[in-house]
């Protein structure tokens, strides 16, 4: 449940309507109408490849695009796509402040890790911000969806990972832009935490997956058993 400081701030910023289609919201965890809220569907993970959550699966349970690679996670997987509703609440959450929102939103993740079958984390571990970002946004939304998924699963979290990265921020970038991330953007701040652990990242939203990429690829240098990833939303790729 959402305190009654939450609740009166959503009141204040967004009074009793709806984020993705300004009706009247009913008052629930999530500011949207019941027939938005109906649109929240989970995405199905049967359909998808297990290391990129792409559509177009192959009798394998890869796509073709992973069958040649050797990515570092064990799986992938996001709970929503980026459209609809789903989007609009994401946004509202991550540019408009709203953060109370970020119990409701970890819970589409946590239903969503319940059907993935994984094996539960030693550690969930959160997609880093720069710290210049951090400062003028004031909170990290992958570290608050992190916090209250480790919550709900009763296993720890921890910001083992720091951004190197100088480069631009990854809103606003196109695609071609967003692989351009470079290797060593994210480093492991503490080994101990990571040797022989299953570790379980965790980030708002993934576009080309470079992002979480780079982040288990540092990880990896603290050699954990198994790294997962989850993210709220992801967008679905256009061929």
């Amino acid at each position: 449940m959402i305190s009654e400081i939450g609740w009166r701030l959503i009141d204040a910023l967004i009074p009793n309507s709806c984020l993705h289609c300004e009706e009247r919201a009913s008052r629930s965890h999530l500011p949207l109408c019941r027939p938005c809220q109906e649109l929240l569907d989970l995405l199905d993970p049967t359909m998808r490849c297990r290391l990129c959550f792409q559509l177009n699966v192959a009798a394998s349970g890869l796509c073709l695009a992973c069958l040649n690679l050797h990515p570092p996670f064990a799986g992938v997987a996001a709970a929503l796509s980026y459209e609809g509703p789903a989007r609009a609440l994401l946004r509202a959450f991550k540019y408009n402040k709203f953060v109370p929102l970020a119990k409701g939103l970890s819970a589409f993740m946590v239903a969503q890790f319940a059907r993935l079958h994984w094996p539960y984390p030693d550690l969930v571990v959160p997609v880093p911000q720069s710290r210049l970002k951090r400062v003028i946004r004031g909170f990290n939304q992958s570290e608050l969806l992190a916090r209250h998924l480790a919550l709900s699963l009763s296993v720890p979290h921890s910001r083992i990972l720091k951004r190197r990265s100088k480069g631009p921020a990854q809103m606003g970038l196109d695609r071609e832009e967003r692989r351009n991330l470079p290797p060593g953007s994210f480093a492991l701040k503490w080994r101990r935490q990571v040797e022989g652990a299953t570790l379980l990242l965790i980030d708002d939203a993934a576009t080309t997956g470079t992002t979480l990429l780079r982040a288990a690829e540092a990880l990896q240098e603290g050699h954990p058993m198994a790294i997962y990833a989850l993210t709220l939303c992801r967008t679905e790729r256009v061929n």
